[in-house]
């Protein structure tokens, strides 16, 4: 009783202490001292899941780095658990691409910059690996409820965000003013930039429609509902046309496995509706295909220069966390971008044609598995939880077709747990009674 106690306490802190963190109400030492007694909390509990669950809640409010921190604690707890760490399968490839991206940041320039991109990517790796490996139902559903907790609180900020800012200098900066005359404000909540809230929400979106099916009472489907909405109209208030479509393949794919029979209907409806859809949001859904946007024209000039980049550095790549440095040199312009707004191309740029083969691989191999435990799997949880984690992944990389989905530290962290979920949900043997159906 009194470790269920000492861990709801810290599930408490950490949600609390990494809102104060945002809010700055708390000096950063302060916070630092708050992370620093959580990770040995989870040494002492040898619970290693505890800090994935603090970290999945403070991950959108608190600096990464204290993220960061816990993390490699919750590895040292799995690893003293555990005694050994089992290598398999999807697994070498991970570590290949790991190696591959150390290599990318060894030959950066300047070093320390580059290595520290380089370990955030080591502690979402980390964490893949912990979920893949140990979670079972129980503890997929506590991460996959305190997820749906921690993006609810960031929609609620970034929905109070839209009917309080109005567009400054800055927040035009993501928007072209000729094209969205009726924009009034793009909201980014905790996450600083609105394509970058969006990716997280679509994310969070996929996961809550997810809870939903698999929830068993009425009241629970209600609150689980009622999050998830609360994440779609955070979302749709990012004004990321990225966000949009990546938020549509996810749909498309949970909808194909759950009831596929009402897709041309749904597309049907969908279609009638766009006449009452806010004219703002009308003309973001236009623009998508207007080449004298300003966004989009400059997404092309980008694109031409970072093929150039990788046409000359195609081998080994320029350095993991080097594009912006690199890119003056090819830009045709004399505006700067701090990546190349495609996330595949980003990572052969900087890594190389071995990097992104490798990154391209580990997806498909991951998306693969996904799928298959969406078809074969006995119990209903994990291939509800398969394909709604599947198709999280697809729309976030949907996304990155137009934007850098991996730059924000946050969302590498994002993207390694999904991977870690989907592979959780093929590892299990299928049997029992399903937890989620009481979630």
């Amino acid at each position: 009783m009194k470790k269920k106690i000492t861990i709801t306490a810290l599930l408490v802190l950490s949600l609390l202490f990494g809102a104060l963190y945002h809010t700055d109400i708390l000096p950063v030492r302060d916070c630092n001292v708050v992370f620093l007694i959580l990770a040995v909390a989870v040494i002492q509990l040898r619970k290693p899941e505890l800090g994935i669950y603090c970290s999945m809640i403070a991950l959108p409010f608190a600096n990464f780095r204290n993220v960061y921190v816990l993390t490699l604690f919750t590895f040292a707890a799995f690893l003293l658990k555990e005694k050994r760490l089992k290598i398999s399968g999807i697994d070498y490839g991970v570590l290949l691409f790991l190696f591959i991206v150390l290599i990318a940041s060894i030959i950066a320039f300047p070093l320390i910059s580059s290595f520290k991109s380089f370990y955030y990517y080591v502690s979402a790796v980390m964490i893949m690996f912990i979920i893949a490996k140990s979670f079972d139902k129980t503890k997929l559903n506590i991460l996959l409820l305190c997820f749906l907790l921690s993006a609810t609180v960031v929609s609620l900020i970034g929905i109070y965000q839209y009917f309080t800012l109005e567009m400054s200098p800055q927040l035009w900066l993501w928007a072209d003013r000729s094209t969205n005359a009726h924009l009034r404000v793009r909201v980014y909540s905790t996450l600083d930039n609105p394509n970058i809230l969006a990716e997280y929400l679509v994310i969070a979106c996929s996961i809550g429609t997810g809870l939903f099916l698999q929830c068993g009472t009425a009241w629970k489907k209600r609150i689980v509902a009622v999050a998830t909405l609360i994440n779609v109209m955070c979302l749709l208030a990012t004004f990321s046309r990225g966000g949009w479509l990546g938020l549509a393949l996810a749909c498309f794919i949970i909808l194909y496995y759950e009831e596929r029979k009402l897709i041309p209907v749904i597309l049907t409806l969908g279609a009638m509706l766009l006449v009452f859809l806010p004219v703002e949001v009308m003309e973001r859904i236009k623009s998508i295909a207007n080449i004298s946007d300003t966004a989009n024209a400059y997404r092309f000039i980008i694109w031409s220069a970072s093929l150039r980049m990788f046409k000359d550095s195609w081998l080994i790549g320029t350095g993991y966390g080097t594009f912006n440095q690199i890119y003056p040199g090819y830009s045709a312009t004399t505006v700067n971008f701090v990546h190349a707004h495609n996330v595949f191309l980003n990572i052969a740029v900087e890594t190389g044609i071995w990097g992104l083969l490798m990154f391209l691989f580990n997806v498909a191999v991951t998306c693969k598995a996904g799928l298959v435990t969406a078809r074969n799997a006995i119990d209903q949880y994990y291939r509800r939880l398969s394909y709604t984690s599947t198709a999280a992944l697809s729309g976030l990389l949907f996304h990155g077709l137009v934007d850098h989905v991996l730059y924000d530290a946050r969302i590498i962290f994002m993207f390694w747990m999904l991977i870690g979920i989907i592979f959780a949900a093929g590892n299990e043997d299928y049997s029992g009674d399903s937890l989620g159906n009481d979630s």
